[in-house]
C-alpha cells in the first residue's frame, strides 16, 4: 500500500532550492529589474540625441529656449532612471549574493 504524503511533510527537514529569478522578483515587488530601466534609459537618450540636433537647427532664440528647456528636463528625467537602474541593480545582486554566500549564511 502506496502512503500519501502532503508537501510540507515531504520537505520537513529539508530546505528546499530557492528559485533565484522569482526570489529577486519577489524582493523587488513592483519595481522595474535593472535591465527594463536601462532599456528606457537608452530610449530617452535617445530622445535627447534628436533634441540636441532640433537645437542645433533651431533659428531663433525662442526656439532655442524651448529646446534647450526640454533637453533640461529630458536629462532630469535619464538621471533619475540611471539612479533607479543603479538601485535596482544593486538589490538584484543583494539576492543573489546572500543566496550564494559561502559562510553557511545564505538562504541555500
Amino acid at each position: 500500500m502506496e502512503e500519501e504524503y502532503d508537501d510540507e511533510e515531504l520537505t520537513a527537514g529539508a530546505q528546499a532550492p530557492f528559485d533565484e529569478e522569482a526570489l529577486v522578483d519577489e524582493v523587488l515587488g513592483t519595481n522595474p529589474r535593472a535591465a527594463e530601466i536601462a532599456g528606457w534609459r537608452e530610449v530617452l537618450e535617445q530622445r535627447l540625441a534628436g533634441l540636441q540636433t532640433e537645437l542645433a537647427q533651431a533659428l531663433d532664440a525662442s526656439a532655442q529656449k524651448l529646446w534647450r528647456r526640454r533637453i533640461s528636463e529630458l536629462r532630469g528625467q535619464i538621471a533619475i532612471a540611471a539612479q533607479e537602474e543603479a538601485i535596482s541593480r544593486f538589490v538584484e545582486n543583494s539576492v543573489r549574493v546572500a543566496l550564494h554566500r559561502p559562510d553557511g549564511d545564505g538562504l541555500n
